[in-house]
């Protein structure tokens, strides 16, 4: 019977080592698979699976408070715009005077939509308590979240 098992330890050089295990059959010996690990690697493998994940929900958030924007500013002008007559063409010249407040306003809230989507699925899966006792530091997921935000605060200064 094979029992595998799968074990880990950090070295003095602050690499990890990993372990899978496995004893293939009673009469024959024990049978090692060790990985070399760096610590810097799990982070950065970490960051990009992240920011991938991250960075699909954050289109969709931001498409998803642009359609919400757009529709608001439709509906709330209908009235006045059916009272007055106005011009299918006028009606879209004066949405789009007003689409750079809604770029600016659905960058923000697009990105935290994503992060908090993003973060909700990790917890609900344990992603973070595997992260945690794989000995990655939280503060892993900072950097990115903060690139990410510097990113979407320099866009949303050209939109206003």
């Amino acid at each position: 019977m094979i029992a595998p098992s799968l074990s880990h330890q950090r070295l003095a050089s602050g690499v990890w080592r990993w372990a899978f295990s496995y004893q293939p059959a009673a009469h024959s010996p024990s049978s090692s698979l060790f990985i070399m690990v760096p610590p810097y690697t799990a982070a950065s493998m970490l960051r990009r699976y992240f920011l991938r994940e991250a960075l699909s929900l954050y289109l969709v958030g931001f498409l998803i408070f642009v359609g919400l924007l757009t529709s608001d500013f439709f509906t709330s002008w209908a009235g006045a715009f059916a009272r007055m007559g106005t011009p299918v063409q006028d009606m879209l010249l004066l949405w789009l005077y007003r689409m750079p407040y809604f770029l600016g306003v659905a960058l923000a809230f697009g990105l935290v939509f994503a992060l908090l989507i993003t973060l909700a699925r990790w917890i609900r899966q344990s992603e973070l308590k595997a992260m945690y006792a794989g000995g990655v530091r939280p503060m892993v997921l900072l950097l990115p979240v903060l690139g990410v935000g510097a990113v979407v605060s320099g866009l949303g200064l050209f939109t206003w």
